[in-house]
């Protein structure tokens, strides 16, 4: 079994994705509407203050392989390893992009501490900050790039759970 990822596309959002049912709400639409298999079955790769990818999404045994079908991760243990086969820089319309992705989380799967997520996630504001990736990196910067203020713009990470 294979499990898909993307990074959204335009248009580009600001860090008050809705709260993380707001930024998996997201991930689900873009897929739908994409005729994405089990597109009603997306998450984001999103932590908030209380919740964290690790801990909320599947642990999948098989690869992790972009809309285009290129392997991103062999598995969860590789995808969480800090070191990714190829960039999650393909959006739901299979299309390249390489853009600031809000995470707040670790390469582990975990949230990064000492951070506001902006508010959780329902802050658009310049005096809250995130952590945020690059969708063009295959090393720790895909998810944890630098920390960024809130009021900005960019794309979430979505991964297909079962």
């Amino acid at each position: 079994r294979r499990w898909t990822v993307f990074v959204t596309s335009e248009p580009y959002m600001q860090a008050n994705l809705g709260g993380i049912t707001g930024a998996d709400y997201e991930c689900r639409h873009r897929a739908t509407k994409m005729f994405l298999p089990n597109g009603e079955r997306y998450m984001a790769w999103v932590s908030s203050s209380e919740v964290e990818p690790a801990g909320r999404m599947y642990h999948a045994r098989g690869p992790y392989v972009l809309v285009d079908g290129v392997q991103v991760a062999a598995n969860w243990d590789a995808l969480t390893s800090g070191t990714l086969e190829h960039a999650i820089n393909v959006t739901e319309k299979n299309g390249p992009l390489e853009i600031a992705v809000f995470t707040g989380t670790d390469t582990t799967g975990l949230r990064l501490p000492n951070t506001q997520h902006c508010s959780d996630w329902t802050y658009n504001d310049t005096d809250q900050t995130c952590w945020i990736g690059d969708s063009s990196a295959t090393d720790a910067l895909w998810t944890r790039g630098i920390e960024a203020i809130c009021g900005g713009s960019g794309s979430i990470y979505c991964m297909e759970q079962p």
